[in-house]
């Protein structure tokens, strides 16, 4: 946590300084300022910044659109369809990269009886202040009426809300979806074009048969009824939540092929090699 104004300006320019990296990528930035970048590419003009977002909302970010002035290369997560915005809006290398996981933290592969231990939702509520917030707490809150002893929710902002919110708020999915019998995902955009974002993918990482909302683009990320299961409306998935739970082995195959599913395509070892195509393509960096 930084305490000072521009802390992590300064934090980040005697780094650069001692260490002379080639690269910079700024991973959602919420507290370098620009002006720290145009020093540090002024006085190390052969250094690379990138910067990467990963929102799914359909509005441009100031502050993605001010850092990209001063980076090299803009890349987007989450939403493919902004990227011809900002490209509209003057920034001329921006591209998609999108998220992953940590394969050393998310990915479990220990051998202890597992996924004994319910349903889970792993996200906060923000009421209506995005498009499908009322459609994720409706979905919310019949599963917490369906199956009272077995759903649970991990997040904040679920209080008075006819919710069955665990207490603690929200926390990294990894060792509770481990436990898990069932995960449940559903975007706060779900008519906006998008990839996998990083709940479905930790959940699927370590091992648990995940439901997700059937958002625009998903059914192109990953095959469902093998890697995950899609559901269009509530009903469904009561009734894929109600079949995964009677049928143990189903749901293991699910969270086994997930599981390698992410290990094989969604690492952050797996994006570093897209990554570097990436920089090759827009000649920031030679072979």
């Amino acid at each position: 946590v930084f305490t000072m104004p521009h802390e992590a300006d300064q934090i980040v320019i005697q780094i650069v300084d001692e260490f002379r990296p080639d690269i910079i990528h700024l991973h959602e930035n919420d507290h370098i300022q620009v002006e720290t970048l145009r020093k540090i590419k002024k006085k190390y003009p052969n250094i690379v910044l990138t910067q990467l977002t990963c929102d799914y909302r359909e509005e441009l970010l100031p502050t993605v659109l001010v850092l990209g002035q001063a980076v090299d290369l803009t890349l987007v997560g989450c939403y493919r369809g902004i990227i011809s915005k900002y490209r509209a809006a003057g920034l001329n290398c921006v591209d998609e990269w999108s998220i992953a996981v940590d394969a050393f933290h998310d990915i479990i592969d220990d051998q202890r009886p597992v996924h004994q231990e319910g349903i889970v939702f792993f996200g906060n509520n923000y009421g209506n202040t995005f498009p499908d917030g009322p459609k994720r707490l409706e979905l919310l809150q019949r599963l917490s009426r369906e199956f009272p002893d077995e759903f649970r929710v991990y997040g904040n902002g679920w209080e008075g809300y006819g919710v069955n919110q665990c207490k603690g708020g929200y926390v990294e999915p990894a060792m509770i979806c481990y436990q898990a019998k069932v995960s449940i995902g559903i975007s706060h955009f779900t008519q906006v074009l998008q990839t996998m974002s990083d709940r479905p993918l930790k959940a699927m990482a370590a091992g648990c048969a995940h439901l997700e909302y059937a958002s625009v683009g998903l059914a192109e990320e990953a095959i469902d009824g093998y890697h995950w299961w899609l559901f269009h409306t509530i009903d469904e998935c009561v009734d894929k939540v109600r079949y995964l739970l009677a049928h143990e082995d189903v749901r293991r195959t699910m969270g086994n092929v997930g599981r390698n599913f992410v290990r094989a395509r969604h690492t952050w070892d797996v994006r570093m090699v897209e990554y570097k195509a990436l920089l090759l393509k827009y000649g920031l960096l030679r072979e």
